[in-house]
């Protein structure tokens, strides 16, 4: 899923959600080319809270833009069936994500995909 910022709605990265088959567990990357807005990265289990992280290492790094990289939620156990949501939160470093969302890479059954 494409995540978009600001008015001209350029793409600042591709979110997504990898599993892995061995652990039965699950996490959202995000890969960005440039410097972005996006400021967290969650995933969220169904019928469970969202666990997440923080992308901006320091409370010095709290206004600035995120560096261009490849980024990683935490890991949830999901078995053969659960379903996640992937997400990313922005704000820092000047434009919001497109229309101040919170875009999400939509439910998925990981063990499916």
């Amino acid at each position: 899923m494409g995540v978009e910022r600001g008015e001209e709605r350029s793409v600042v990265g591709v979110l997504e959600v990898r599993h892995s088959p061995t652990c039965r567990t699950a996490w959202a990357r995000i890969l960005t080319e440039g410097e972005s807005p996006i400021t967290r990265i969650s995933i969220t289990k169904a019928g469970a809270s969202a666990v997440s992280r923080d992308l901006r290492p320091g409370w010095f790094d709290r206004r600035s833009a995120t560096p261009a990289g490849s980024y990683y939620s935490p890991m949830v156990y999901v078995g053969d069936t659960g379903r996640v949501l992937a997400g990313v939160r922005g704000g820092a470093g000047g434009p919001g994500l497109a229309g101040d969302r919170n875009p999400s890479a939509g439910w998925v059954i990981p063990a499916e995909q």
